[in-house]
């Protein structure tokens, strides 16, 4: 880091090099009021002459030459670190494994308004440390819900938790969920392209409002949905970017994601302790000293 700002301060220091003439001549006409004695006034006059004197016969080839120089030295290092960096992600890209085909997702089913992330969570109903397997996105009730790509529906109906829910298998172990849905649309075994309108959002199971609760699986396994969504972009658009990028969905990673709107909070646990001394009393009942006794 330090290494960049030195390299930048030199770029910025070369580019301004041609404006700096001028304000040199600007500095050296401020001559202080009052100078004693006079032989030091005459010295001064005499070395501020001499200089404005080499400024202006430098100054016409100055700018020239200054951005000749950052010109150059501004496109050989870009070029280096340009060139180092391909060549990083081509080492990243051949050592990485190929991440898992993703290329089906191509629509996102609402607006993302995340209100909860994927992750480790302080859980808003029961406030514990929770791993939330989705993203929870804000929208009105009704709000319409489509499929996040082609596929078919393995399931459509009431389940726990996630109240009204459909699930999508898009082929080579991917699979989407919606839940919390107020509206089915769809049924077991419909076949359904992206972008298809298969539900409308709701609040049913357990939900404190009306929200999408949106998750993308990989065998079986949840992952980040917005990663997945970016990872099946790049694997469209920069096939050797997202090799590397899809290193994130491996399930070390994603198994110690951290929730970023809701993260796990530092809870006391002194409730969890036993309280020291002897055993408090029941209401009503005799105290145990004079049973004792």
């Amino acid at each position: 880091m330090k290494r960049s700002t030195g390299v930048a301060a030199i770029v910025v220091a070369l580019c301004g090099a041609a404006s700096a003439a001028p304000r040199v001549a600007i500095a050296v006409d401020r001559a202080p009021a009052v100078l004693e004695p006079a032989a030091l006034v005459t010295r001064y006059e005499q070395v501020r002459d001499r200089i404005a004197g080499f400024v202006a016969t430098v100054e016409p080839t100055w700018p020239t030459w200054i951005d000749d120089v950052a010109v150059a030295f501004r496109s050989h290092f870009l070029d280096a670190t340009g060139g180092g960096r391909d060549w990083l992600f081509g080492i990243a890209a051949s050592l990485a494994p190929l991440p898992p085909d993703l290329t089906a997702l191509t629509a996102y089913p609402v607006p993302d308004r995340t209100s909860s992330g994927y992750g480790w969570r302080d859980d808003p109903i029961n406030h514990r440390d929770q791993f939330h397997a989705g993203a929870d996105i804000s929208a009105p009730r009704g709000t319409p819900v489509h499929v996040a790509g082609d596929g078919e529906v393995i399931f459509a109906g009431r389940q726990h938790g996630y109240g009204n829910l459909i699930m999508v298998d898009h082929g080579r172990g991917v699979v989407t969920r919606y839940a919390h849905l107020s509206k089915i649309l769809v049924a077991k075994g419909d076949v359904v392209m992206a972008a298809q309108e298969i539900g409308r959002v709701g609040a049913t199971g357990r939900a404190t409002g009306p929200h999408l609760h949106f998750e993308v699986r990989l065998d079986g396994r949840p992952v980040a949905p917005q990663l997945a969504m970016q990872v099946a972009e790049l694997e469209r658009t920069s096939p050797d970017l997202a090799r590397v990028a899809g290193l994130a969905l491996a399930p070390d990673v994603q198994s110690h994601w951290i929730n970023e709107q809701d993260p796990p909070r530092a809870h006391s646990r002194s409730h969890d302790k036993k309280p020291s001394g002897s055993r408090p009393e029941r209401r009503g009942r005799t105290p145990r000293s004079h049973l004792n006794s």
